[in-house]
């Protein structure tokens, strides 16, 4: 659910994807576009999953924030912890995700009951950006680190660093 109260506004920064460590089951392939103007950026390009995952597919999110805006980042405890992949698209990403993200994908509705395996495919994303990303009310203002990893019995297939600006409303 998207934070409406909030005090703050994100701004997509940068994105950094990397390969697995034997093999990248998980590819990313997006850059960024300046929406207009502003600050505003969206992602635009496409993830391929080169084979369906099934729930030996561990994925984890981990938060990093420094509030100078440097690379001195701390670690913060909005985190999503390592769980099977079919588990975290089932929850996390019902939850707190596919109401923002699926209006600018073609990546698969995850219905109540999930769904397992997660389909081999290319899915695009167009004009994706952070602006109703669910953070807590107050997070702290500065460059937020955002490390997506997705392993197989502990070895890297595939991830995603995101990073994005948080700057005060007012």
């Amino acid at each position: 659910m998207p934070c409406s109260f909030r005090d703050y506004d994100i701004y997509l920064e940068r994105l950094e994807s990397y390969k697995g460590e034997n093999a990248t089951s998980i590819e990313y392939k997006i850059r960024l576009t300046r929406l207009g103007h502003g600050n505003s950026y969206a992602a635009n390009g496409y993830m391929i999953y080169k084979e369906d995952l099934y729930s030996d597919v561990q994925h984890s999110i981990k938060t990093f924030y420094s509030s100078d805006g440097s690379t001195q980042f701390r670690s913060y405890p909005y985190t999503i912890q390592s769980s099977n992949i079919c588990k975290f698209f089932k929850t996390n990403y019902r939850q707190y995700g596919q109401s923002w993200i699926k209006p600018h994908t073609n990546f698969p509705y995850i219905p109540e009951e999930g769904i397992c395996p997660l389909p081999k495919g290319k899915y695009y994303s167009k004009n994706l950006t952070f602006e109703d990303v669910p953070l807590p009310t107050h997070a702290p203002r500065g460059l937020w680190k955002f490390d997506q990893r997705f392993e197989r019995n502990g070895k890297l297939i595939g991830g995603l660093m995101m990073y994005a600006r948080v700057t005060a409303k007012w």
